[in-house]
Protein backbone atom coordinates (compact mmCIF):
# COMPACT_ATOMS: atom_id res chain seq x y z
CA UNK A 1 0.00 0.00 0.00
CA UNK A 2 1.12 3.32 -0.49
CA UNK A 3 0.53 6.47 1.03
CA UNK A 4 0.36 9.92 -0.42
CA UNK A 5 -0.92 13.57 0.04
CA UNK A 6 -2.88 15.34 -2.37
CA UNK A 7 -0.59 17.88 -4.33
CA UNK A 8 3.00 18.69 -3.77
CA UNK A 9 3.17 22.49 -4.57
CA UNK A 10 2.23 23.51 -0.87
CA UNK A 11 4.13 26.87 -0.25
CA UNK A 12 2.20 26.60 3.08
CA UNK A 13 4.60 23.33 3.65
CA UNK A 14 7.34 25.84 3.88
CA UNK A 15 9.54 25.82 6.74
CA UNK A 16 7.93 22.25 8.18
CA UNK A 17 8.55 20.38 5.12
CA UNK A 18 10.09 22.06 2.63
CA UNK A 19 12.69 24.51 3.43
CA UNK A 20 12.12 27.99 3.38
CA UNK A 21 13.85 29.19 0.38
CA UNK A 22 12.65 26.55 -1.90
CA UNK A 23 11.12 27.32 -5.49
CA UNK A 24 7.85 25.93 -6.79
CA UNK A 25 9.74 24.28 -9.37
CA UNK A 26 12.18 22.85 -6.82
CA UNK A 27 9.43 21.14 -5.02
CA UNK A 28 8.13 17.84 -7.01
CA UNK A 29 12.16 17.10 -6.56
CA UNK A 30 12.44 17.68 -3.28
CA UNK A 31 9.07 16.15 -2.90
CA UNK A 32 10.17 12.66 -4.76
CA UNK A 33 13.11 12.16 -3.06
CA UNK A 34 11.16 11.69 0.08
CA UNK A 35 8.14 9.71 -0.99
CA UNK A 36 7.22 7.50 -3.32
CA UNK A 37 4.31 8.88 -4.85
CA UNK A 38 1.79 11.89 -5.01
CA UNK A 39 -1.58 12.53 -5.71
CA UNK A 40 -1.84 15.10 -8.91
CA UNK A 41 -4.83 16.93 -8.86
CA UNK A 42 -4.27 18.88 -11.80
CA UNK A 43 -5.95 16.32 -13.95
CA UNK A 44 -9.48 17.08 -12.45
CA UNK A 45 -9.69 20.22 -14.24
CA UNK A 46 -7.36 19.64 -17.48
CA UNK A 47 -5.30 17.27 -19.10
CA UNK A 48 -1.61 18.09 -18.91
CA UNK A 49 0.31 17.98 -22.05
CA UNK A 50 3.20 15.61 -23.14
CA UNK A 51 5.66 18.46 -22.35
CA UNK A 52 4.47 18.87 -19.20
CA UNK A 53 4.11 15.10 -18.27
CA UNK A 54 7.99 14.85 -19.62
CA UNK A 55 8.68 17.45 -17.38
CA UNK A 56 7.54 16.10 -14.63
CA UNK A 57 9.04 12.64 -15.30
CA UNK A 58 12.96 14.21 -15.49
CA UNK A 59 12.68 15.68 -12.15
CA UNK A 60 11.50 12.96 -9.94
CA UNK A 61 13.49 9.03 -9.06
CA UNK A 62 12.43 6.17 -11.72
CA UNK A 63 10.52 4.69 -8.72
CA UNK A 64 8.44 7.52 -8.23
CA UNK A 65 4.57 7.16 -8.92
CA UNK A 66 1.61 10.09 -9.61
CA UNK A 67 -2.12 9.28 -8.91
CA UNK A 68 -4.17 11.36 -10.92
CA UNK A 69 -7.33 12.42 -10.17
CA UNK A 70 -10.20 11.32 -12.57
CA UNK A 71 -11.32 14.57 -14.15
CA UNK A 72 -14.25 16.58 -13.23
CA UNK A 73 -17.40 15.69 -15.30
CA UNK A 74 -16.15 12.17 -16.24
CA UNK A 75 -19.21 10.58 -15.62
CA UNK A 76 -20.81 12.91 -18.21
CA UNK A 77 -18.40 13.59 -20.87
CA UNK A 78 -18.17 12.80 -24.74
CA UNK A 79 -21.93 12.54 -24.50
CA UNK A 80 -22.07 9.03 -23.60
CA UNK A 81 -23.60 6.20 -21.67
CA UNK A 82 -21.01 3.72 -21.70
CA UNK A 83 -18.73 4.44 -18.80
CA UNK A 84 -15.74 2.37 -20.16
CA UNK A 85 -15.72 4.66 -23.78
CA UNK A 86 -15.82 7.54 -20.86
CA UNK A 87 -12.56 6.40 -19.71
CA UNK A 88 -11.25 5.62 -22.02
CA UNK A 89 -11.30 9.17 -23.79
CA UNK A 90 -10.50 10.81 -20.80
CA UNK A 91 -6.80 8.86 -20.30
CA UNK A 92 -5.71 8.80 -23.68
CA UNK A 93 -3.52 10.94 -23.59
CA UNK A 94 -1.53 10.02 -20.78
CA UNK A 95 -1.19 6.54 -22.63
CA UNK A 96 2.89 7.62 -23.79
CA UNK A 97 3.36 8.42 -20.26
CA UNK A 98 2.90 4.56 -19.37
CA UNK A 99 3.74 3.18 -16.01
CA UNK A 100 4.87 6.33 -13.84
CA UNK A 101 0.95 7.26 -13.89
CA UNK A 102 0.27 4.47 -11.14
CA UNK A 103 -0.54 1.74 -13.10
Amino acid sequence: MLVDTSGHNCAEWKGDFYPERLSAKRMLPFYAERSPTVEINYTFYRMPTARLLDGWSEVTLEHFRFTLKAPVGLPMRHGCDNPATRRRHSVTPLRPWGSSSGG
